[in-house]
């Protein structure tokens, strides 16, 4: 089974505000959150995850035919890396001629619950020329699922579908009010998705009347479903002249979620039921199963990666029931067991709920909870920049090296790419290294996705473990963990923490400590010993870290350095001798900012004792100019006291004695 589904794709950023802003006003939004739209790429996204929870449902292929900007952009690099492997994007047309997706940018109030949408898209919508020769291109396509949005240039695409793959089935989505040319869409399909919106506007008083109406219309048309918000949705099924209702979910403790993405959500159950479970569940379960998936879909979370997470909660809630009973059969468990025992709670909810019971666990164990740091750097870094990210991923077991972040935005590109990339690698803490200045320049962010806070840091004095001529001849084993210590300015007790305007001192050594406290269990490829120490030192309000191996030297035994060296001492107790030898790399960090959020958010903290390496550079460049000004000055003043003596050319009287005037 192939599904190919044509529409746009966004992306939206959804600004939460306390009520709507009046023209020409000035509001603070709450919250801010990005996330990959559009409705087609929306459904897709809840089916990819529909059908890779589902064993029966492996043989169900999912493709998506939208206009993209370049390849290469950052926009396309998030949206292929979102949804590969699980939907195929082979078929996508690229403009290589434009950098900017189609944006979306959502202005949600709080106050009233509305919600209003400024679309930006510069992209040239696809041809039907463009599109025949993607069509044609197609292994066996079964199902067809078109937006209403350009309704001449859709009407022509199914019209071909018609003539080239005539046992496929299409269908149509009709949301726009006032788009003319929607209803010779629905004419031509064989299942109909109407919206409220769009029924409400054509002077429809009920989804009832809206579906019965329009089947008179709608001859090729086998079903035709339309939402109804609070009203439930309701099915019309053209064969048997039957129509089933679905109302809306209602339960203790229940509350309304936001719209968006509802629509996209009830398109995409009904997808899988009417594919995957055609012949197993009746118009009423499916009609159902939609609805409730519609309904569940978790409100404030909106993700790049994850757009509707019921199913996800579900087969969470049905793997701890499977656990506890320790019956582990691969057998596929039914969509309605599931739906009568699914959780309440949304999955971003369960997702904390477990992770704050797991981190307890572990605390009261008197473990460290689970870390795991992904490492990666911006474009621009020298080979010093990457040999010190290798040297700290061989030193630390818990992290995850990723490449470089190829993306020349430096706020909303930050906070959309890495945010996601840590949501995808499973990471809890973010060590990204940004050059600036072809590489002069090197800034350390530190930042806990997805919630913050952030810690911007300058980096300077570095030496990578391979400078030997620094001295770094310690050496440790792969895998092990290391101890960290901090010095008595990280102490709350201490005499410069105690002191007003350090409390952020705090939290750089929290964060620090994420960063480089390995986990006692649950890393892959740890070994159980510990043989380096991580030292972090505050010095002259900047941060200095160096690494030493702990290395020990059997009493009485012979040094290796020579034949001729002397026994190493003895140690009072007759234990060996420890000793530090610094292994690398060592570096200072200055901090700079401290943000609430994870790669934004308000400054909580910034220090005005920081002089960035740009002012450095610029106060070298004005002595040098200071001293060539001098100097000029010099030669002026030089000159014209030359001048005044009369000794400048053309200006000295000749000599009466002079050879040219003796012989002339």
């Amino acid at each position: 089974m192939s599904l190919v589904a044509i529409g746009a794709c966004y992306l939206d950023t959804i600004l939460t505000t306390p009520h709507y802003p009046g023209e020409d006003d000035k509001l603070r939004a709450s919250s801010i959150s990005h996330r990959r739209g559009g409705n087609c790429p929306n459904s897709l996204e809840v089916l990819k995850q529909l059908t890779t929870n589902s064993p029966s449902t492996a043989n169900v292929s999912l493709n998506l035919i939208a206009v993209l900007p370049a390849k290469t952009s950052t926009a396309s690099q998030e949206i292929q890396s979102a949804f590969k492997p699980h939907v195929n994007l082979s078929h996508c047309i690229f403009r290589e001629a434009f950098n900017e997706p189609a944006s979306s940018y959502i202005i949600k109030s709080e106050s009233s619950g509305s919600r209003t949408i400024v679309n930006y898209n510069e992209l040239p919508e696809i041809t039907v020329d463009e599109f025949t020769q993607i069509a044609g291109n197609l292994t066996n396509p079964s199902w067809f699922h078109f937006e209403g949005r350009i309704p001449d240039i859709t009407l022509s695409c199914i019209q071909y579908l018609r003539q080239q793959y005539p046992s496929a089935t299409i269908s149509v989505e009709v949301e726009k009010p006032g788009r003319e040319g929607l209803q010779n869409l629905a004419a031509e399909a064989d299942i109909v998705f109407y919206s409220k919106s769009w029924a409400q506007g054509n002077g429809y008083q009920t989804a009832e009347e809206c579906v019965q109406k329009e089947s008179t219309l709608t001859r090729k048309a086998s079903l035709l479903c339309c939402t109804w918000g609070q009203g439930g949705a309701v099915a019309f099924e053209a064969k048997t002249q039957s129509l089933v209702h679905s109302p809306a979910y209602s339960a203790a403790n229940f509350r309304v979620i936001d719209p968006i993405g509802a629509g996209d959500t009830f398109i995409a159950g009904m997808l899988y039921a009417l594919i995957c479970r055609r012949n197993e569940w009746s118009l009423s379960q499916k009609l159902g199963f939609a609805n409730r998936l519609a309904e569940s879909e978790s409100p404030n979370r909106y993700n790049p990666f994850t757009m509707a997470s019921v199913y996800k909660t579900i087969s969470k809630k049905a793997a701890r029931q499977l656990a506890k009973e320790e019956e582990f059969d691969e057998e596929d468990i039914e969509m309605e067991e599931l739906l009568d025992n699914a959780d309440d709670t949304t999955d971003s909810e369960s997702d904390e709920e477990t992770t704050t019971e797991s981190a307890k666990k572990q605390l009261a164990q008197g473990f460290m909870p689970k870390t795991r740091v992904l490492m990666l750097t911006s474009r621009g870094v020298t080979y010093r920049h990457r040999h010190l990210l290798a040297d700290l991923a061989s030193l630390l077991p818990h992290t995850h090296k990723e490449s470089k972040l190829d993306t020349k935005k430096k706020t909303a590109g930050y906070n959309l790419l890495l945010n996601s990339l840590a949501d995808l690698h499973s990471c809890n803490v973010i060590f990204f290294l940004e050059a600036r200045k072809q590489g002069q320049d090197l800034y350390l962010w530190l930042a806990r996705p997805p919630n913050g806070p952030t810690i911007k840091f300058h980096v300077a004095n570095l030496h990578t473990m391979a400078e030997l001529n620094a001295g770094f001849s310690g050496n440790c084993l792969k895998g092990g963990r290391g101890l960290v210590v901090f010095d008595r300015s990280f102490d709350e007790q201490g005499p410069l923490m105690s002191q007003p305007g350090n409390e952020y001192r705090g939290l750089i050594r929290e964060m620090l400590r994420g960063v480089f406290c390995v986990p006692k269990r649950g890393v892959k490829g740890m070994k159980p010993f510990i043989d380096r120490i991580i030292g972090v030192f505050g010095v002259d309000g900047k941060i200095w870290i160096r690494v030493y191996e702990i290395r020990e030297s059997e009493p009485g035994k012979k040094s290796e350095d020579g034949a001729d060296a002397k026994p190493t001492p003895k140690s009072k107790d007759g234990q060996p001798e420890v000793s530090l030898v610094e292994i690398g790399p060592r570096f200072v960090l200055t901090p700079i900012v401290i943000l609430e959020g994870s790669f934004g958010g308000p400054v909580i903290y910034e220090n005005k004792e920081y002089v960035s390496p740009n002012q450095v550079r610029r106060e070298v460049r004005m002595s040098k100019a200071a001293r060539y000004a001098k100097r000029r000055d010099g030669q002026t003043d030089r000159f014209a006291k030359r001048s005044n003596l009369g000794l400048g050319e053309g200006e000295r009287k000749p000599d009466a004695l002079d050879t040219r005037q003796l012989f002339k």
